[in-house]
């Protein structure tokens, strides 16, 4: 009897954590993960704009993963972003890959020491032109599209 009490309880204490999340009442904490080459086309500030943008879109709260250690128990949005580019006689070619990550630190005191994976998403963007200046505005674009698809799909994860 006392184990069947204490799964009901835990079954009912989830429930409202998912009603929390799906109405965006838990903030997530974003983290940009840029390497020292994508900072020039891609900046972190930059991405963490557009990401803010559609969470803001959706509801959702939002404090930045300063140092990149996020709290324990807590829903992390990490992207994770490589930029390549190259030049030519005949131009400029940027090419982004990018993972968007949604992940759950553990609680603190749980004796789990896992992070888990709610979402794992990918894209990879590639722009080429004559100029350094129309390649990277032609790049940011594709890449807010894609990475704002890629983050609405991690936010349906938890619903």
């Amino acid at each position: 009897m006392a184990i069947a009490g204490l799964i009901l309880r835990g079954a009912a204490s989830a429930a409202p954590a998912r009603a929390a999340d799906a109405a965006g009442g838990r903030p997530l904490y974003l983290d940009i993960v840029g390497t020292q080459a994508s900072q020039a086309v891609l900046p972190d500030d930059l991405i963490a704009a557009m990401a803010r943008e559609v969470l803001s879109q959706s509801g959702r709260a939002v404090i930045g993963v300063g140092d990149g250690n996020p709290p324990s128990g807590v829903r992390v949005l990490r992207i994770m972003v490589l930029v390549s580019e190259s030049q030519d006689a005949t131009g400029t070619v940027i090419a982004a890959a990018a993972t968007t990550s949604l992940l759950h630190t553990p609680a603190g005191g749980s004796g789990d020491t896992a992070t888990r994976s709610l979402y794992q998403g990918m894209q990879q963007e590639m722009a080429t032109g004559p100029d350094e200046n129309s390649v990277q505005d032609a790049l940011r674009g594709l890449f807010k599209t894609e990475l704002q698809k890629r983050i609405r799909a991690a936010l349906s994860a938890l619903r």
